[in-house]
């Protein structure tokens, strides 16, 4: 059974959005979110601005964008270190951030509400931007007792999930429909900058939304 007791990547009606039950270690992320994933520039030219009056604003817009588009897909776009708890070794233990690039480590409270470290698993689907990874305890090991099996946090993993080359560099990592998708809703923003009780603007856009849901991954 997995944990309920944290709230990372959520959803929103419409889009079918899948919530992620993580905790996100965050990282400054304006600046990658600008030079990385979209820049300022192009979303000045998308939206044909110029001078820079408002270009804090935009990289707001942008950040919040990013944010939005990775809990509609469960795709990591920034490299972020990201934590999953689980209540059982009988738990899939299926990390839900995608792709993967490492676990640094996994922990579980003993029969004694001691936190201990296991190291007998491997990691199955690392980097794999299709797929999400999971641990695969290794089928010779003998799996500890926890301390309330079944009960929230018991097994913590530890991991980094994101689209970082080994060039260090996302932009030509992370799908165009899903840079062109973070310049749509970064738009949205600038183009409706206060809440409406008009029905009509409560409707995800039909690009919009055909960008997000094709990059979507499956629920598990």
């Amino acid at each position: 059974m997995k944990d309920e007791t944290e709230s990372g990547a959520g959803g929103a009606a419409g889009l079918g959005f899948i919530p992620h039950l993580s905790s996100l270690i965050l990282s400054p992320a304006v600046s990658l979110v600008t030079t990385d994933l979209v820049s300022l520039a192009l979303l000045k030219a998308h939206l044909r601005l110029s001078g820079t009056a408002e270009d804090e604003l935009l990289g707001i817009y942008l950040g919040a964008a990013v944010d939005l588009a990775e809990r509609a897909t469960g795709r990591a776009l920034l490299d972020r270190a990201r934590t999953e708890k689980f209540a059982s070794w009988l738990d899939a233990l299926v990390l839900p951030w995608a792709p993967v690039l490492s676990v640094s480590g996994i922990t579980y409270l003993d029969t004694n509400g001691v936190s201990q470290s296991f190291t007998a698993y491997t990691v199955a689907g690392l980097s794999a931007p299709e797929g999400r990874g999971r641990i695969i305890p290794t089928p010779s090991a003998s799996l500890p007792g926890l301390y309330q099996e079944g009960q929230p946090g018991q097994i913590t993993v530890s991991y980094v999930a994101g689209y970082t080359t080994s060039a260090g560099s996302v932009t030509t990592a992370v799908p165009q429909g899903l840079r062109l998708a973070i310049m749509f809703l970064a738009a949205q923003m600038y183009e409706q900058r206060l809440p409406t009780a008009d029905v009509q603007h409560f409707e995800v856009p039909y690009q919009l939304g055909m960008l997000l849901n094709s990059f979507k991954l499956p629920s598990f």
